[in-house]
């Protein structure tokens, strides 16, 4: 059977996947703006069948439906790493876990069952003419989610870029396909005030040409972007890749020149952005993305020298 056939064979709308979905799964699902979309609708859907089925997730950016005040925990709960906006409430109303660790050590928890996962809702790009799909724009845990889980089901999305680095995963490594072309959630650049404006102005100063930088979301990060645009040949190792990073880029600041670790690369875990992002992303190979147990790990990064 080619890959091509496999493909067909194994394609199936929302909801034939979401019926897969039984009593006490533990399902992987998505971190940030690269979270799937149609399968919590479709999995939400049968809310009042389910019992006991968990959502482990890492930052949640969209509309998280699994988090919502209506959602009765006894059917579908949650666990996530990142205590963010969509999930504080149900913490701390008993409704979902926090599970303290560091982002890095996501993967590994997977894969030696301290986190125990056995479906996995992936997001990914179309595959090429080879049968191979990326993970996109969200690479950190995704490979072991996919290693650790018995059914695989992935969301493919015309709208999601090929990227490169260690994103590729063959259509034979996943079970079901449910094809989408919706839009990638996105996250507006955040509005710079004038305590984060001199913040970054004065941080930036700080920059010296050539340093390699890891840059977070939010205002502050944002502003001290702002006030990069006189350095040279600035590299990026990143846990995320925003709109700043990229504009960075286009103005040839950030060049990776100078890193000895990925030289010349800008290198990520996962991307979070305008549209304007995402497409600049698609086989764009000045990015490239890596799981986080790579990214954020702390011997990796000192070979940034």
């Amino acid at each position: 059977m080619t890959w091509k056939e496999y493909y067909e064979s194994r394609k199936v709308s929302a909801d034939q996947a979401a019926a897969m979905i039984k009593n006490g799964d533990r399902v992987s699902y998505g971190h940030a703006t690269g979270e799937p979309q149609v399968m919590a609708e479709a999995i939400l859907k049968r809310e009042k069948e389910l019992e006991n089925v968990t959502f482990i997730h890492g930052l949640a950016m969209g509309p998280s439906l699994y988090c919502a005040d209506h959602v009765d925990h006894r059917c579908i709960t949650h666990e996530t790493v990142f205590a963010g906006t969509n999930t504080r409430k149900a913490i701390h109303e008993g409704r979902a876990t926090f599970v303290p660790m560091h982002f890095s050590d996501c993967p590994g928890a997977f894969r030696n069952g301290i986190i125990p996962v056995n479906v996995a809702i992936i997001h990914v790009s179309e595959p090429d003419k080879y049968g191979y799909c990326t993970f996109g724009i969200s690479v950190d845990y995704e490979r072991a989610a996919v290693d650790a889980a018995s059914l695989v089901i992935a969301e493919v999305n015309s709208k999601m870029p090929r990227t490169f680095g260690d994103t590729l995963i063959h259509v034979t490594e996943i079970d079901y396909f449910v094809e989408t072309n919706r839009d990638l959630y996105v996250m507006d650049k955040p509005a710079i005030g004038p305590v984060e404006e001199a913040i970054g102005k004065h941080i930036a100063e700080l920059v010296e040409d050539g340093a390699c930088l890891q840059l977070g979301m939010g205002a502050i990060p944002n502003a001290i972007m702002e006030f990069l645009g006189d350095k040279n040949d600035l590299g990026i190792h990143t846990e995320l890749i925003s709109d700043g990073a990229m504009e960075l880029i286009k103005a040839g600041v950030i060049t990776g020149k100078r890193k000895t670790l990925h030289p010349n690369k800008a290198v990520a875990t996962f991307a979070s952005g305008t549209t304007a992002l995402y497409e600049w992303l698609h086989e764009n190979p000045a990015v490239e993305f890596y799981p986080v147990d790579y990214i954020n790990n702390a011997h990796i990064i000192s070979q940034n020298e």
